[in-house]
């Protein structure tokens, strides 16, 4: 039996087992990064605790959303066994006809057994860090070797505080980015504070000569896979490849280990993502994608948030 469970009726700790024994285990899986990322969320409930998903949901002008704007942050059924196609359907479904706008990124290896006028997809570039840095970096492209050699990775770098993240989002965050449009810096904060404190990511940061920061970026890590999130730079940053930086870096620190590092593609605008130029390849996940609101309401796009 599917139950639909309120926040406050969620039992965390049972939560979170089941996520940390999934097959498809993420890092935002877990009820902390939850709690952090969505101001509200529910969730789908099998029998005791045997499958679980969270539903980031909430509620304007009466009529019910189900919305994960964050990119990069893909949720779905979490389970020890693959769920057979009967029971994802069980779990589908009912989120499809109960809510009058989604749009729910699911993790990369969900088997979507509905109707694909449901579906959409998001784009994600990842790294496999298996080999050591001198055989990772046969693979960079030519732009950045200049910074891959010795040990001026380091030059600059630092570790911030989310205070100095949500400062620069606000004065230098691409007012034309989807991310830009839908990210709750509010909520950003929390992430990146608890991420830190319990020692889940580092928010680094890199300084130019004149002192002044130019590229920050969370890395948050999980169930040997490491996340790029809120990755920003200045102008000046970006005449000195600052993020290209700030990732050779932890690539320099990280690599030969069974570990793979991932960004979306939407967090850059009309850009491409720093990772390709790494040798990271693109992959596309499924999105599940619906808007039956009433003509009378506000053109909505599909990243906006409850």
């Amino acid at each position: 039996m599917i139950r639909h469970l309120g926040q406050k009726e969620i039992d965390t700790a049972r939560w979170d087992k089941v996520v940390a024994r999934s097959l498809n285990a993420n890092i935002f899986g877990y009820s902390w990064v939850l709690n952090r990322l969505f101001d509200r969320w529910e969730a789908l409930v099998s029998n005791d605790y045997e499958m679980v998903m969270p539903l980031p949901s909430g509620k304007r002008w009466g009529m019910r959303w189900l919305s994960n704007p964050v990119p990069g942050v893909s949720l779905g059924i979490y389970s020890r066994q693959p769920p057979p196609e009967k029971i994802i359907l069980e779990f589908l479904q009912p989120v499809i006809k109960k809510f009058h706008f989604i749009h729910y990124p699911l993790h990369k290896y969900t088997p979507i057994p509905v109707d694909k006028k449901y579906l959409d997809t998001y784009a994600t570039t990842s790294l496999d860090l298996i080999r050591p840095y001198h055989q990772l970096k046969r693979s960079f492209h030519r732009e950045i070797q200049d910074f891959a050699t010795g040990k001026s990775y380091a030059t600059g770098t630092r570790l911030v505080q989310p205070n100095d993240l949500i400062t620069m989002w606000e004065d230098h965050g691409n007012k034309g980015s989807a991310a830009q449009k839908t990210i709750s810096l509010r909520n950003a904060r929390l992430l990146a504070a608890h991420a830190i404190r319990y020692r889940y990511g580092n928010l680094w940061g890199l300084y130019s000569e004149t002192n002044n920061l130019s590229a920050v970026c969370l890395f948050i890590s999980g169930h040997q896979k490491t996340h790029l999130m809120y990755p920003l730079e200045t102008t000046e940053g970006k005449e000195e490849k600052a993020l290209f930086r700030l990732i050779n870096r932890y690539l320099v620190e990280h690599s030969g280990r069974n570990l793979v590092i991932e960004t979306c593609n939407q967090w850059f605008h009309n850009q491409e993502n720093p990772l390709l130029f790494f040798g990271g390849t693109t992959f596309y996940g499924p999105v599940i994608s619906s808007n039956r609101l009433p003509l009378i309401f506000p053109y909505l796009s599909r990243h906006s948030q409850p």
